[in-house]
């Protein structure tokens, strides 16, 4: 009986540090917030890229990013305040496209950890629809410990959508309900 309560106690603990591991805590990851936005056409908005989970200290990193630009026009990409300006890039937009390649980011004080801003990406609502914002990896500029060791991290993106105005809904309806309104008047003077 002592022998089984041993074996339970040792799986308890085992069980526990294994949970506390940072191979079980969550893998670092890139996220779009707010993570889904309706805006209206000509509105412009913007979207913060998070880091979360990042258990070692990241001295830099980058990443590339998409849009439908059908939908969006990029209007401005702010880096978070851990980030040295002179060490920082935009990167390379294709703005037909709706690409951001080879944007980056290092620091030379205060590497961050944990959950903390990378970049604030401001759009402007230029047609309507859905559009992505798609994250990816950059191979050229990884995120970085402080050892140089490459951080793998996985991306979360999201979702914009453009709808009318709403006076411009009520100027649509208006305009039918008048046509509508001719189309049966003239109905009624042909048959008199």
């Amino acid at each position: 009986m002592n022998r089984i309560r041993l074996s339970a106690a040792v799986f308890t603990t085992a069980a526990a540090c294994a949970a506390l591991s940072p191979a079980a805590q969550a893998a670092p990851e890139l996220v779009v917030t707010p993570s889904t936005q309706t805006v209206a056409l000509g509105d412009t908005l913007s979207v913060d890229v998070q880091a979360t989970g990042f258990a070692d200290a990241v001295v830099g990193g980058g990443f590339d990013f998409s849009w439908d630009a059908s939908v969006l026009s990029l209007q401005a990409v702010a880096f978070g305040p851990e980030w040295d300006p002179l060490a920082s890039n935009t990167g390379l937009l294709d703005a037909t496209a709706g690409t951001v390649t080879g944007l980056y980011f290092n620091t030379f004080t205060g590497s961050p950890s944990g959950s903390f801003l990378t970049a604030t990406l401001t759009f402007k609502a230029v047609g309507l629809g859905t559009s992505a914002i798609t994250l990816a990896a950059n191979p050229l500029f990884p995120f970085a410990n402080l050892a140089a060791e490459e951080v793998p991290f996985g991306v979360v993106g999201g979702t914009v959508q453009a709808v009318p105005e709403p006076a411009t809904v009520s100027l649509l309806l208006a305009g039918a309900g008048v046509a509508g309104w001719m189309g049966r008047r003239q109905r009624q003077a042909g048959r008199g």
